[in-house]
């Protein structure tokens, strides 16, 4: 399994996977500073629930793409060399499937631990006081890693279903904006992948109208939610391992 997993780290090791994650991080940095701009001191006494609901919410956009680039990635290579035949040859369907997957979850893992440094970054450039929420961003970072691994899992799958991977994409970009107007209707989101970035998120927003005042508040953490996703997950990854054993080549 080590010798597959290396191979499949190799295989990619000139498709600048690596720069395509530091790109999201630089992006997401950019759009953190610039959207969290504490103008008084409520503002800033909210700073970390801020920076954790816009985070969230900006994973509906960002991790979806970046998941389809890496899944292209991982499978395109095969596809053009026809190399699938090749590898199936000579090691077991499932265990090329679980190394492809387990070579896409580390990079979405990186990009995870990135993020939860960006964060914190961000938070420090803006002059948040307050103790960092160490228990919440643990949290954090395991339900985003969770959301993570589900949606580059679907995006792999895709694309080695398909030789054109421009279908690929197109569920990706479907499910990004499907993620984002998802939480505009609270019992819907709960049934799109891409919403649970937002919807596993322990901080809600209030905006009160009449002042035109935003407060965040922390919610608690949804384990029910979290729990039916790392389900979803479990049996998501069989049902693509089956595909996968049984694609014909």
């Amino acid at each position: 399994m080590k010798k597959a997993i290396f191979i499949e780290f190799y295989k990619i090791r000139r498709r600048k996977v690596g720069l395509t994650v530091l790109a999201v991080v630089i992006v997401q940095l950019m759009y953190g500073l610039w959207q969290m701009k504490y103008n008084n001191a409520h503002e800033l006494s909210q700073g970390w629930r801020n920076c954790f609901y816009r985070f969230s919410t900006i994973n509906c956009v960002f991790m979806p793409m970046l998941a389809a680039v890496i899944g292209s990635r991982l499978s395109d290579i095969e596809h053009k060399g026809n190399n699938l035949k090749l590898l199936k040859s000579i090691m077991p369907s499932k265990q090329l499937f679980a190394a492809k997957f387990l070579c896409g979850g580390f990079y979405m893992f990186i990009t995870t631990l990135l993020q939860v440094g960006t964060m914190i970054l961000i938070g420090k450039l803006r002059g948040i006081t307050e103790e960092i929420p160490v228990g919440y961003f643990c949290y954090y970072a395991l339900f985003t890693l969770i959301v993570n691994l589900t949606v580059i899992l679907l995006q792999l799958i895709l694309s080695l279903q398909f030789t054109n991977q421009v279908i690929a994409f197109g569920v990706s970009i479907a499910g990004m904006f499907l993620g984002l107007y998802s939480l505009f209707f609270e019992n819907a989101a709960k049934y799109v992948l891409w919403g649970y970035y937002a919807i596993l998120s322990p901080v809600i927003m209030d905006w009160d109208k009449s002042t035109r005042i935003v407060n965040f508040y922390w919610s608690g953490i949804p384990f029910k939610k979290f729990l039916v996703l790392l389900l979803g997950t479990i049996f998501l990854y069989n049902i693509g391992k089956k595909l996968f054993i049984r694609k014909e080549i």
